[in-house]
Parts: structure tokens; C-alpha cells; sequence
């Protein structure tokens, strides 16, 4: 076996270079990497998602740090099949394999980064990170009714790929990340939080969690963003007891909103591009702005107070509502003080973009400038909210008077009785 020197230089071949520099695979070592590096994980392991045949994913995060996944398919249907073949021969390593076949794809130039589609190179090389950055690790790959599974050490294979009969399709796998060369634990990642997030953005796929101690929770979310919305406002703060609910395709493009009208001085709006969490907002968050603010005026002649929010308070208000990080782009690197929006306060919604070709104002993808909105999706959004609004006129009038001018008591003159 190749010593620790040669296999951890830049120069070697998996898993030699994500060993080597870390951060330049998960953005930074600590905590901010170990959020980037588990997140993409989940993600990746939900790779090859369909709606018509779901599957499940069962998390288990041990008390020693042991992370146990399990993404069951519903068929026998290979793993990988948007993957090249493998150029040249076996390494003898899964992993390796799988992040050889991942950069193959990437060199080709057919896949874009920030496409969502099954098999995404970029997104599956994570698998094989993980692996990489693991003190120790088992992979095992199910497809086609036979097994392969196989042991690793600091990202080394340590024995050979055993074979075994298998049923349904499968990834699975067993890490303990390497803390000391990480600089943090996978217990600091949002577990909870993040899967009840990637259980509403894969409608349909049942997932399952075990952390630590506490007790299992399950989640089977089929409505989307109206299952999200649910689950992070509370019912007593609600004015109307089920959600407004939208979505709608233009093309490659869709768009899905759950929305409350809540009594609060604060705008509450969870955003997401693809699988991404867009901290500072963008397009989609903007036209769902733009929308509400157009028909409270035009139907209600009712002006919201101008209230804004520069896109740094934005993210930090959605971290703190909202319990914790969702996803792990590291959105601190990127100051965005001197931007300011308008907001809709009293409002709390899940809303979600969906759009093979996103763009992004910056690399770290954490504010969305494309696809626009304005031409089809948002005249519908505004034709659907509208009717809603009519429906509904009894709750808005319940809502805006929490804006209404308060009576000033003079000087002197006592409070009335109740």
C-alpha cells in the first residue's frame, strides 16, 4: 500500500487531492464545510428521484458520529446509467470508480452545474467525497438484483468488492468523517431541520430519521411547499387555516407557493431555487413580492407601510425564524449590506423555483437572477392570488388591521375600563 505521504499529496490519484485540500471541494474546513460537504451528501443521495416511484431515505446519525444512509429505489433500474462508462480499467475501488466516472461527465461539457437533473456529475462526486474525508467508510451499491460492498480508511479501499445477491436498488452508506482533518463533527449539521426540508422538495419520498438519542421521526410530505409551510408556522399564528397554494410551468420552468397571512411585524419567506436554499432571495422571492404588494393596492387600496430590509438582515432573519442553516452555502462570504428590498411583513411562505438553466448573481449561489418571471408565470400568480384575496376578503380585513393607525392617549387622561 502506498504510504500517507504519497496518498495524501495533491499529485495522487483519489483520494489523494480531496485529502490534501478539503477546502477547496466543501469551501473551507470547520463547520461551514462540514454543512456543504452533508448537505450535498442528502442531496446526492436522492439522485435519481421520480415522482411516479419515489423510494425512501433512512438517516441514522450515532452517538459516536456514525452516519448511516439508505436510499432505497422501487425497481431494480441501474444506479448511475446517466454516467459515462468508465474509461480504462478498474481502480479496484468503488469510490474511486464512481468519482473518476463523475469527472468524465464533468470533462465532457453535457452537464451544467447548476442543472437539477438526475445523475448530475457535480452533485455525485459527493458521494465520493465523502468516502474520501471518512476515517473509515462502507459503500454499498444495489442495482440489477446483485450487491457491491467494500471497506475503506482515511478514502483507501481495505478489501476487495464482495458481491452478493441483491433485491431492489440501493445506495448505501456508513461514514465516520474525519474530524481532525475537517476540523468538525457531522453532529453539528441541522439534521432534523434539513431533511424535513429535502422530504417537502422530493414530494413523495419517505424519510425517515434517527439522531442520537432522541426519538425517530418520519416524514412522508406530498404536497410540497404547502407540507413546508405547515411545518414551520405555527397554527396559532395562521389566520386562515389552510394555506394559498400555487404552481405553475412555463416551459423548463416551474414555479410553487404555500403561503399564510400571519400577525407579525416581521416578513417570513423561506426560498428555494432547485435544492438550494436562497438565503438572499432573487427573482422568485421578488415576484412573489411584487405580486402581493400590486394587489393589496389595486383590490384593497390598501398601502403596506414601506418597510426594507437589506439582503444580509434578510438572511439572518430567515436563519434565526426558522431555527437554523437549511441548506450550507456559505453566504457570509458574500456582503450584501448596501442591497435593500422591499418586504411584505406579515407574511410567512415557502416558495420554490425549479428550472434546469438557473442563474445565479454570484458563484455561491445564494441570490437567483434567472429565469425571469414577469412575462407568464407572474401574470398567473397574480390572477390565482387575486381570486384568492376575493375569497378571502374577511381574512385580509382581519390582517390589515394590525396596520391601522393606533388612537394616541393624551397626557394625563386615564386608560379606559375594560
Amino acid at each position: 500500500m502506498t504510504d500517507n505521504l504519497s496518498v495524501h499529496s495533491p499529485e495522487s490519484v483519489f483520494p489523494g487531492p480531496v485529502r490534501h485540500r478539503p477546502e477547496l471541494f466543501i469551501t473551507e474546513k470547520g463547520r461551514i464545510g462540514v454543512y456543504y460537504l452533508v448537505d450535498h451528501l442528502l442531496q446526492a443521495v436522492c439522485w435519481g428521484y421520480d415522482p411516479k416511484k419515489p423510494g425512501s431515505l433512512s438517516i441514522d446519525v450515532k452517538t459516536d458520529g456514525t452516519l448511516i444512509l439508505k436510499r432505497k429505489f422501487e425497481d431494480q433500474a441501474p444506479l448511475f446509467e446517466a454516467l459515462p462508462e468508465l474509461d480504462g480499467s478498474s481502480s479496484g475501488s468503488m469510490a474511486n470508480d464512481l468519482f473518476r466516472r463523475c469527472l468524465q461527465a464533468i470533462n465532457s461539457k453535457k452537464f451544467d452545474r447548476t442543472q437539477q437533473v438526475q445523475g448530475n456529475p457535480y452533485l455525485l462526486t459527493f458521494l465520493a467525497m465523502t468516502v474520501g474525508l471518512s476515517s473509515r467508510a462502507k459503500l454499498k451499491f444495489t442495482e440489477g438484483g446483485s450487491s457491491r460492498v467494500q471497506n475503506y480508511k482515511e478514502g483507501l479501499n481495505v478489501d476487495s468488492v464482495a458481491h452478493s445477491k441483491g433485491e431492489n436498488s440501493a445506495i448505501e452508506l456508513e461514514a465516520v468523517l474525519d474530524s481532525v482533518l475537517l476540523q468538525e463533527e457531522v453532529r453539528a449539521y441541522p439534521f432534523r431541520i434539513r431533511v424535513q426540508e429535502l422530504a417537502c422538495l422530493f414530494p413523495g419520498l419517505k424519510m425517515d430519521i434517527r439522531y442520537k438519542g432522541f426519538a425517530p421521526l418520519t416524514y412522508d410530505c406530498q404536497e410540497g411547499m404547502k407540507n413546508l409551510v405547515d411545518f414551520i408556522v405555527p397554527e396559532d399564528d395562521r389566520l386562515h387555516p389552510d394555506a394559498f397554494r400555487f404552481q405553475a410551468t412555463d416551459g423548463d420552468t416551474t414555479l410553487e407557493v404555500a403561503l399564510y397571512l400571519v400577525m407579525s411585524e416581521m416578513e417570513k419567506i423561506k426560498a428555494f431555487a432547485g435544492f438550494d436554499e436562497t438565503y438572499h432571495g432573487g427573482v422568485h422571492d421578488d415576484c412573489l413580492r411584487d405580486v402581493l404588494i400590486d394587489l393589496f393596492q389595486r383590490l384593497f387600496k390598501f398601502e403596506l407601510p414601506d418597510r426594507r430590509q437589506s439582503l444580509d438582515n434578510i438572511a439572518s432573519s430567515r436563519m434565526t425564524y426558522f431555527g437554523t442553516f437549511g441548506s450550507t452555502v456559505p453566504f457570509q462570504k458574500e456582503s450584501r449590506g448596501n442591497q435593500f428590498v422591499k418586504i411584505v411583513p406579515g407574511v410567512a411562505a415557502c416558495v420554490r423555483i425549479a428550472d434546469p438553466n438557473l442563474q445565479w448573481e454570484k458563484g455561491n449561489r445564494s441570490r437567483l437572477v434567472g429565469p425571469t418571471l414577469s412575462k407568464t408565470i407572474q401574470p398567473e400568480l397574480t390572477v390565482e392570488f387575486r381570486r384568492w384575496l376575493l375569497e378571502h376578503a374577511d381574512v385580509f380585513n382581519e390582517w390589515k388591521l394590525q396596520w391601522a393607525p393606533k388612537k394616541r392617549r393624551r397626557r394625563g387622561t386615564p386608560p379606559p375600563q375594560k
